[in-house]
């Protein structure tokens, strides 16, 4: 593969597509320095390409859910019949945790430590391992799966066998609960609330509450691109348990206790 073979013939990209040419880079960029490390090939070409040069712009969205929408939504997502309990469960667990979705969707039970209340998720997006301090809340939602549906393969299992829950099908239930209305108004004031935005959501309510900027950081596995942040990949475990626990209490609170199922 050269640069050009990457560039010209795997990413394509251009104005309609960014998201997927974007994704296609990161997924090249993963594979092949997994296939160094393997001794497979010398050199990884897609190192040179970089997002300018691709014409792919990073566009920061700042949408996230206020307090008084993320009670209202979630108590219209426990309280809708045609959504499954596991898909409730997954949507909660996404906010509450602050991971990206497919760390947790693609995650399996054998990465859950119950006795340890901790979550292990390897190979991050940006390339580290993670570990996720669970909140006592965190864990009912877990067994709830537990008790239903077994812990054989991944947490959130697919429609076909050996494969786990696709964002997608998770996107379409919550697009179902964004565009709910009460009272004549829409529950989230029209936003566009995708499920990436559960993490703005989480950074938002979280700095209001005055937890230190680098802890949020750490929680959302942002890392930095210096020597430090690359080599503090498991710091401040302490402070995101009690950051974390924080979250999911606030979120009981806004939702209430008689929607949630622990």
């Amino acid at each position: 593969l050269t640069r050009e073979d990457i560039e010209n013939r795997l990413i394509l990209p251009n104005k309609d597509k960014v998201a997927q040419a974007k994704n296609i880079y990161s997924y090249l960029k993963r594979l092949l320095s997994h296939a160094i490390d393997q001794d497979y090939v010398e050199i990884d070409p897609a190192k040179k390409i970089k997002n300018p040069i691709l014409e792919i712009p990073n566009k920061k969205r700042d949408i996230f859910l206020t307090r008084d929408e993320l009670g209202k939504s979630f108590q219209a997502l426990y309280e809708d019949n045609t959504i499954p309990d596991e898909y409730k469960i997954a949507l909660h667990l996404l906010l509450m945790l602050m991971v990206r979705k497919m760390d947790i969707l693609a995650n399996k039970w054998s990465n859950i430590d119950f006795e340890r209340k901790e979550m292990f998720i390897p190979n991050t997006k940006n390339g580290t391992n993670l570990i996720v301090p669970l909140p006592w809340q965190a864990v009912k939602l877990l067994e709830i799966l537990k008790n239903d549906y077994g812990t054989d393969g991944y947490i959130f299992k697919g429609k076909i066998n050996g494969t786990h829950l696709a964002h997608n099908t998770l996107w379409c239930h919550w697009d179902k609960i964004k565009n709910k209305m009460l009272d004549g108004k829409n529950i989230i004031n029209n936003k566009d609330i995708k499920l990436h935005d559960f993490r703005h959501t989480s950074s938002t309510l979280l700095h209001s509450e005055g937890f230190r900027p680098e802890v949020i950081e750490s929680a959302l596995n942002h890392v930095k691109q210096s020597v430090w942040g690359r080599y503090n990949q498991h710091e401040y475990l302490p402070e995101r348990t009690k950051l974390l626990q924080h979250f999911a209490d606030m979120i009981d609170n806004l939702i209430g206790q008689n929607y949630l199922p622990y």
